[in-house]
């Protein structure tokens, strides 16, 4: 029985351990699918969309178009 306890308590943490990665792999893609569905939902826009050249950017307020680069004409 005591040549049995090393390998117990190995097996029982290999065990644990494995159940733990499952379980917070499962978790994470849970949650980025839950945050790929509501910014769908939410029709926001992501960051391939929205950048300097993006015909969006300037629609946040009137002040910041008017102090940014939207407010000029474009070159090239």
């Amino acid at each position: 029985m005591m040549n049995q306890l090393p390998l117990l308590v190995i097996m029982t943490a290999v065990k644990i351990t494995l159940i733990l990665v499952v379980f917070l792999t499962a978790i994470a893609y849970t949650v980025l699918m839950e945050r790929k569905v509501l910014g769908f939902i939410q029709l926001r826009y992501g960051p391939n969309r929205v950048g300097p050249s993006s015909p969006t950017r300037c629609s946040w307020s009137a002040k910041s178009w008017v102090s940014s680069s939207c407010a000029t004409a474009p070159t090239g």
